[in-house]
């Protein structure tokens, strides 16, 4: 199974008991503060997770697909029988089975005889029995986690429960539709990095963008000089979905804004 069907499958339920970490934004006099420039350092990347309510993602190194396919065929060698043996700790790497393979895990909680778990090498979440982990062979552990979590830059999600799963679902469509994208980091939030994307083809479409175009996003205000120009972009394309009453807009502004 390759990780982006992996990914499809798995993400049902996976991030259902998820709860979201506070982040820790710096401040407007922070931002404004902020005279370095922008640097664009795109890196190919594969999305293997999309969170349901908001536009969190997790993502590959595109070059790693080699690695996680060897990697896969390695954790064959995982006893079934080893299952429920020990009794797993929080933040201990395991081995979790997954519709028949193998996958490193990493315990996030454990309540009871469930476990919350978070698959390192695709970034899907997990309720499980912890009589299904299985120890993970020390040959295994070495090698770091081959996902890695991010957030979309200068977009946020309408404060609104359907809302915001429509404008996740919009942003997991674009995102299982493309096999890869350029991925370019803008600024850190709390413990992500903001990122922008962009389609990986001659169009080199900005989702951020698309997303605000087509009335599923709001612009996250940011004052660092360095994304002005993005920020403006964002602005404009989010005002042409409001004109148009788009998805989120089509009853009208909701935020107390309107134009």
């Amino acid at each position: 199974m390759d990780s982006l069907q992996f990914a499809k499958n798995a993400k049902r339920g996976i991030w259902q008991n998820y709860v979201e970490e506070e982040q820790v934004k710096p401040s407007e006099t922070e931002q404004a503060n902020d005279n370095t420039e922008r640097k664009v350092n795109y890196r190919k990347v594969a999305i293997s997770e999309v969170s349901p309510d908001s536009f969190r993602f997790a993502a590959q190194n595109f070059d790693d697909a080699g690695t996680i396919e060897k990697l896969m065929k390695e954790l064959k060698e995982v006893d079934s029988s080893s299952q429920g043996t020990t009794r797993p700790k929080k933040n201990e790497m395991v081995a979790v089975q997954f519709s028949g393979q193998w996958h490193r895990a990493r315990v996030e909680a454990i309540k009871g005889d469930t476990a919350e778990i978070y698959y390192i090498d695709y970034g899907n979440r997990e309720s499980i029995y912890v009589s299904k982990i299985a120890p993970l062979p020390a040959r295994f552990q070495s090698t770091g986690p081959l996902a890695r979590e991010y957030v979309l830059a200068l977009v946020t999600v309408p404060n609104d429960d359907y809302y915001s799963k429509e404008a996740a679902s919009a942003f997991s469509e674009l995102a299982f539709t493309h096999p890869s994208f350029l991925l370019n980091s803008e600024y850190k939030n709390g413990n992500l990095e903001a990122v922008t994307l962009v389609t990986d083809d001659e169009k080199k479409r900005d989702i951020g963008k698309q997303l605000l175009s087509d009335g599923f996003a709001l612009v996250e205000p940011r004052r660092e000089g360095r994304l002005k120009s993005l920020v403006d972009q964002y602005t404009a394309a989010e005002q042409e979905a409001r004109k148009g009453r788009k998805n989120i807009w089509q009853y009208g502004d909701f935020t107390g804004n309107e134009l």
